[in-house]
């Protein structure tokens, strides 16, 4: 003859209440987790009960009985909110697992170590304000003379944007030997986002390539936030000239080229807007009152001065991120 699982949970009842052994309730622990694990409902324990305890007795007193079946009725609803529960978590917890997926993919994306340029120094931070972020930036080489710089910005966030940022250094891997300029790599780039992203998913880029003979660093933007030039002879900061649409929007886009001479002492200070999405005293950060900061940093190396700069702003702003922070720093030295 089957033994049932009615059959086992009263033998299991009986000997507890025979018995009132600390060993029953461990076993009736157990078995507790196999019927969740076999997504045996509330009401259908409730209901194993009932029938154990008539099993029991000739004759329940009628309010026992008829206070089961109303507790059977209140887990009905119970048991339905619980299963949508399980389904609601069981969804987070996959959806959990594709961000974490993304956020390792992006950052397979992003360079593991800064470039080492005879005269030119470099530090970088980039910090995500969750576990994904909408940020990337890449050094490449065009030749032994010219480093490439780009610094993007993907409105959006989660997969779409990590599968967006991959795309974005695909491209931008494959253009570097037949397009270095950076107007016209911008322009290449544009015309991949539009036929291939979503619409309504943006980026925004900066792209500059340093000459390390003629010392000049020739840049475009893409809608991007100005960065910073420090020319050491006026001991100030001066807005990059900017101009561009972002990537996606108009395959026709033409972008405009720019160019700094860098001296000895100079510096180049690129970034996205995270870098200016904090609040001090209560109002967003103004640029000049970031690029002050930025000067009481200069005597740092660029690397220092980065992290420096990194600790400061997310000190003022009570150690919460409100938007992914990238910032390169850039220093000729001789």
């Amino acid at each position: 003859m089957a033994w049932s699982l009615m059959d086992q949970y009263r033998d299991l009842l009986l000997s507890y209440l025979h018995g009132k052994k600390e060993n029953h309730l461990y076993m009736g622990q157990k078995l507790s987790r196999w019927m969740m694990d076999e997504q045996i409902t509330p009401e259908e324990i409730i209901h194993m009960h009932l029938e154990a305890m008539k099993s029991f007795e000739e004759e329940l007193p009628q309010k026992v009985s008829d206070s089961f079946s109303f507790l059977i009725e209140v887990m009905v609803g119970y048991g339905m909110a619980y299963r949508e529960h399980q389904s609601l978590r069981n969804n987070q917890q996959q959806l959990n697992m594709q961000i974490e997926w993304a956020a390792q993919m992006q950052r397979t994306l992003l360079p593991k170590e800064v470039p080492v340029i005879p005269g030119l120094d470099i530090g970088v931070i980039s910090k995500p304000a969750q576990k994904m972020s909408g940020d990337f930036y890449q050094f490449l080489y065009h030749g032994s003379r010219h480093l490439g710089v780009a610094v993007a910005d993907i409105v959006g966030k989660g997969v779409p944007a990590a599968l967006s940022m991959s795309m974005i250094k695909y491209a931008i891997d494959g253009l570097k030997e037949r397009q270095f300029q950076p107007r016209a790599l911008l322009k290449r780039l544009n015309e991949l986002v539009v036929k291939n992203v979503d619409p309504g998913m943006f980026i925004t880029m900066i792209y500059g390539v340093y000459d390390m003979e003629q010392y000049i660093f020739h840049y475009a933007s893409a809608g991007h936030e100005p960065g910073f030039y420090y020319c050491q002879k006026d001991d100030s900061f001066y807005d990059m000239k900017t101009k561009g649409l972002v990537l996606g929007v108009d395959p026709k886009t033409e972008y405009p080229e720019f160019a700094l001479q860098l001296h000895p002492g100079d510096k180049i200070l690129l970034m996205t807007d995270g870098v200016l999405d904090i609040k001090w005293n209560g109002d967003y950060l103004e640029r000049s009152q970031l690029a002050a900061i930025f000067k009481e940093e200069l005597d740092s190396s660029m690397q220092k001065m980065a992290e420096n700069i990194y600790r400061r702003l997310i000190h003022l702003s009570d150690y919460k991120l409100r938007d992914d922070f990238t910032l390169i720093v850039m220093g000729r030295s001789v």
